[in-house]
Order: structure tokens, then sequence, then C-alpha cells
């Protein structure tokens, strides 16, 4: 995800690369994480599609890029990254009920960064991704967000580092 250039409409705050990025029912994007062209950044980027404006939601309680995000049930949930190497932290951001704060929850079994997230509830799953700069994955987990836990599932036929992915009409996890 390239961000930071002109939209037709705002721009953003702060232009980077490699964010995380997911969209909400109520007209929020978030674009979380990335790189300024300095370093990591920890930057919570919102864009109000309903009034055509950008505000800063809480600041991630890491830094990161290729950070996977996913909006579900419990809030906007952010998982992995790469800060100088893998990272497994799972955070969740529930700005949507009310309070602009970060929750963590239970890490990744394997730190990973460029992995693929998708949200059919009540499950984040978390496939693929780099294990470091050139190993990629074949692991594939759901978290519970009923339970908060993750779970391994069925590994991928083929490890994949830095894909991307999409639920199809069907229900079903194309990466």
């Amino acid at each position: 995800l390239v961000t930071g250039v002109k939209t037709g409409i705002s721009n953003m705050p702060t232009g980077v690369r490699g964010a995380g990025a997911a969209i909400s029912p109520n007209g929020k994007i978030f674009v979380m994480g990335g790189d300024d062209g300095s370093g990591s950044t920890n930057l919570n980027q919102i864009y109000d599609i309903n009034n055509d404006s950008w505000y800063l939601g809480e600041v991630l309680p890491y830094s990161g890029w290729q950070i996977e995000v996913v909006y579900t049930s419990i809030g906007v949930v952010t998982i992995g990254g790469n800060s100088d190497g893998a990272v497994d932290f799972v955070c969740v951001y529930q700005e949507y009920l009310g309070w602009d704060d970060w929750k963590s929850l239970e890490s990744l079994p394997t730190p990973t960064f460029g992995g693929s997230a998708f949200f059919i509830s009540p499950y984040v799953w978390y496939v693929g991704g780099l294990i470091d700069a050139v190993t990629p994955s074949g692991k594939a987990y759901r978290f519970n967000t009923n339970a908060y836990g993750w779970e391994e599932m069925n590994p991928l036929p083929t490890p994949l580092g830095c894909s991307a992915g999409v639920v199809g009409p069907d229900g079903l996890m194309y990466v």
C-alpha cells in the first residue's frame, strides 16, 4: 500500500509506504504504521469518508511497516509487521466504540510480517508472511474474537511471503 499521494480529495497528514489499511462499515479508512522515509512509524491515520477529513488516532503501541490490518467485530486489529525484524504483536484499536485506545491481544505464535489477514466472523485469519527478510511462511493461524486466542490451522500448500488476499463472495479466502 503506497500512501500519502493526492487522492483527489484530502491529503494524508503524513505520507508513508508499506502501511496497513482497513475500511470500516461506518465510512472510516484506518492507515496504520508504515515507513515515512526516516524509519518505521506507529502512526494511526484515519480518514473519515463522510467528512472528507483526516485525523490522527491514538498511536500504535509499536512501530512497524507491512503490518496487516483488518476490521473486525471487536475493532481494528493489527497483526505483526516489521521493525528491524519480524514482530509478533497483535493489538486491537477500538475507536469506534467511543474510546480512543489500544488493547494488546495474544501475540502471534511465530513473529512474521507481510502475510495476509482476513476477518470471517468470529475469526481473524493470518496466513503466510515472512519469518525474516527471505524466508516465506506456510503457516495459517486463526484468532477467535470471542475466546481471544490463536490456533494453528492446516498449512498453506506453498509458503507465501508479502502476499495479498481477499475474501470472495463465496466466503473463501483467496491468497
